[in-house]
């Protein structure tokens, strides 16, 4: 058995599609070090729904394990860190597609780094409460939708710190089981839980820079970004992402949305400033 798993969520509602996506990446590049695959199937009821995702697996050595869809992607995640044995966990989410043949190699680096708790190939500054603050200062919108805004903001800001909100993003990151299965996770019944062990007062991130760890954003080029440096980091939501080591379903919107658009996912993520 290897010190390393890279723990791959596979939700039967997503089809088989994402996954042979990610099967396709994974087999052009192994991630640059050795590790074991350990494959989570969420929400299959039978065996005749997994017929076709293991045959995608055909050639490649892993260990499967299965969950009923419940919990969304920390549930699972949860389950995995209390069953792996591993010294480290490399957890990637359903739309999750490496874009670089060391992808792991890169990740496993920072993480193992002396003070540095997780490593992720993306970063935020988003808050959801201060998203709902900012569409209450729109002018284009009536007075009942911005109190609207306003109401959903407070009641937000009860659960989400304000902008700057810097949380490292769940779809791709790396930190170790025993660090992992010292953090509180949430039972994520609902979506608002899920997002606050994202982003949350009480996030995964919150949580580790209380420990006195580092959180980094590793690029392509193998560089570990602090915090402040995300934006300029090119890897979510900034420029062409050309530095992005693993992309995922919110990563390709930001690719195929015209300017208008990027420049508003950017703004959410970066400058909430900005109408």
């Amino acid at each position: 058995m290897s010190r390393t798993a890279v723990v791959h969520l596979v939700r039967a509602c997503n089809g088989l599609a994402p996954f042979v996506r990610f099967l396709d990446a994974y087999r052009r590049g192994r991630g640059g070090m050795d590790h074991d695959l350990v494959v989570i199937f969420k929400g299959f009821s039978d065996e005749t729904g997994l017929k076709s995702h293991r045959q995608a697996l055909a050639g490649l050595a892993y260990d499967e394990l299965r969950m009923p869809d419940a919990g969304f992607d920390i549930g699972p995640y949860r389950e995995a860190v209390q069953k792996c044995t591993h010294d480290h966990l490399c957890f990637l989410n359903s739309f999750s597609v490496p874009l670089d043949p060391d992808w792991l190699a890169k990740l496993h680096h920072h993480a193992r780094r002396e003070g540095v708790g997780v490593a992720g190939a993306t970063g935020s500054w988003e808050s959801h409460s201060s998203d709902w603050y900012r569409l209450a200062r729109r002018s284009d919108r009536s007075l009942l939708r911005r109190g609207w805004a306003a109401y959903q903001g407070l009641r937000l800001a009860r659960v989400f710190p304000p902008f700057p909100n810097p949380h490292i993003r769940t779809n791709a990151f790396i930190a170790s089981r025993s660090l992992l299965a010292g953090l509180q996770w949430p039972r994520a019944k609902t979506k608002t839980e899920t997002f606050r062990f994202e982003s949350g007062h009480h996030s995964m991130t919150r949580q580790i820079l209380d420990r006195h760890l580092l959180v980094v954003v590793v690029g392509r080029d193998g560089i570990g970004y602090p915090p402040p440096q995300w934006m300029e980091s090119a890897t979510f939501r900034a420029g062409d992402q050309r530095n992005l080591l693993v992309s995922d379903n919110q990563t390709d919107a930001y690719a195929q949305a015209d300017p208008a658009q990027q420049a508003w996912f950017n703004s959410l993520v970066w400058h909430p400033g900005q109408s």
